[in-house]
């Protein structure tokens, strides 16, 4: 029987430029139990780290500019290549930790609040994963949505489950082999509607499970280590999941057996 792990109740960038921010513990809605002072600091420490990450982002464009301009000009001054891919996959590595990180320093501020709607969970949920099929294709692992086409309605702030949706679709792709497979799902059932993105792949070892949702914990494993992401997308899943009421969870029945990850959000009775 698959172990399983359960979160405990606790953005890609939205924006040209990143708001204040602050890395802090705990839901949006604990900002009320600060004094003054504490948020003052917060929002100092916000704008500190949102104005580093901006720089940080400025600069690695730079150096992804450069790099891409060496390389359409080697005919004229030879490089070996793999220098310029070793610096083109550090450059964009470091790009998707600071743009993971932006989203979740955004998501802990003290004044960060959700822009809810009702929305089609499952609809979102297809857009996502096809959106994501050629990179799919191209990695050899086939995608697969054993649902149908009536509407799972939840109420929500849509950018932020599409950074849900995304974080659990490249998870899945970077630990599933070629000739794998990922089936995503969506089911509304006793009053929730559950996501559940289940992979092929290599599974979780029992000692790494309990830590799967904190940043930089990943799952060792000859062949897909080169395809490991930021280290804090799993974090940021987490994090938007419980902003919204729910909750997110992960089963592995360990090495090599694959993995299923499970956000349960409540549900919403439309007519």
């Amino acid at each position: 029987m698959p172990v399983a792990v359960q979160s405990n109740p606790r953005n890609r960038s939205l924006g040209a430029a990143p708001a204040p921010l602050a890395m802090g513990g705990g839901k949006a809605t604990e900002s009320s139990r600060h004094g003054p002072a504490d948020l003052l600091a917060a929002d100092r420490r916000g704008e500190f780290l949102a104005m580093v990450l901006h720089e940080l982002q400025n600069y690695l464009g730079s150096i992804l500019d450069g790099v891409a301009f060496v390389r359409n000009t080697e005919d004229l001054i030879p490089q070996p290549n793999w220098l310029w891919t070793g610096l083109e996959n550090a450059a964009w590595h470091v790009q998707s930790l600071l743009s993971d990180l932006t989203d979740l320093c955004r998501a802990t501020h003290p004044s960060f609040q959700l822009r809810r709607r009702p929305m089609d969970l499952a609809a979102a949920a297809h857009a996502a994963a096809e959106r994501r099929r050629p990179d799919f294709e191209r990695a050899g692992i086939r995608l697969a949505f054993p649902f149908g086409t009536e509407p799972v309605w939840v109420t929500a702030d849509p950018d932020r489950l599409e950074l849900v949706l995304g974080n659990l679709l490249d998870n899945a792709a970077k630990y599933t082999e070629p000739g794998g497979r990922v089936t995503v799902s969506v089911k509304a059932t006793n009053g929730e509607v559950v996501l559940r993105v289940r992979d092929t792949g290599v599974g979780i070892g029992p000692e790494v499970l309990p830590f799967v949702f904190e940043p930089f914990v990943r799952e060792g494993v000859s062949g897909v280590q080169a395809k490991r992401g930021s280290g804090v997308g799993l974090l940021l899943v987490r994090t938007l999941v419980e902003l919204h009421g729910g909750r997110a969870e992960a089963s592995s029945a360990g090495r090599g057996q694959g993995s299923e990850f499970v956000v349960r959000l409540p549900g919403q009775n439309l007519k």
